[in-house]
């Protein structure tokens, strides 16, 4: 017998993560706290996190964060 496929978010709880549910997913995608850039842009990861899980691909990623980067 097969086995029930679990559905993906929708876009909508996506963007409703709070900012301990976008910790805790995070979290648990880095749980040696190891990867590179974790620090990066640091007051938009939780945003990041949430564009993440709405599986937009990595160049939409960029084109919605683009005006919200300090480009000095």
């Amino acid at each position: 017998m097969a086995s029930k496929m679990t559905e993906l978010p929708t876009q909508e709880q996506c963007y409703a993560l709070t900012e301990e549910q976008c910790r805790r997913i995070q979290d648990i995608r880095d749980p040696d706290g190891t990867r590179n850039y974790k620090n990066w842009e640091a007051q938009h990861q939780t945003e990041l996190i949430r564009l993440y899980m709405t599986m937009l691909s990595f160049p939409h990623i960029e084109q919605q964060m683009r005006t919200k980067l300090d480009w000095s």
